[in-house]
């Protein structure tokens, strides 16, 4: 990574990948069938991290895929009909709430850990946002 360059970890590798090439394809045209390698060009994943997550959102409705000379791939449905929420969950990335982030397994509100509060908070306040968030909230793609 090229010094002073950023990266997030807030969200798991795939779940990133796949709102990257779901927001990707909800800013382009609804009819577009847009082919894997312009969609990872376009977002920056690589292409065969590309095609994992897309086999993936088709695998859960949310993508429809067609083969061929015009093929590629686009939305299953309108862009303000899926949620953030889905597509983590159709990446295997949900956000769950039952991870502690002091390590300790048997965290909960009966037997917290020094952080439980805030870290029930943030957890909170990430799942409202994939709930309420759709991929119609997402602004233009990048150009190809």
């Amino acid at each position: 990574m090229a010094s002073g360059a950023r990266t997030t970890h807030l969200l798991p590798r795939t779940a990133t990948y796949a709102l990257r090439v779901a927001a990707c394809l909800a800013a382009l045209d609804a009819d577009r069938w847009t082919p894997s390698s312009e969609l990872s060009r376009r977002t920056q994943v690589p292409s065969a991290y590309a095609s994992k997550v897309l086999r993936q959102l088709v695998d859960a409705g949310i993508v429809e895929a067609r083969k061929g000379w015009h093929g590629g791939y686009r939305l299953a449905s309108p862009p303000e009909l899926i949620r953030v929420e889905d597509l983590l969950a159709a990446v295997g990335e949900p956000l769950e709430a039952t991870h502690c982030v002091f390590g300790i397994g048997a965290c909960n509100s009966e037997d917290p850990c020094p952080l439980h509060g805030v870290w029930s908070r943030f957890k909170e306040g990430a799942q409202r946002w994939a709930r309420e968030s759709t991929l119609a909230d997402v602004g233009p793609c990048p150009p190809d």
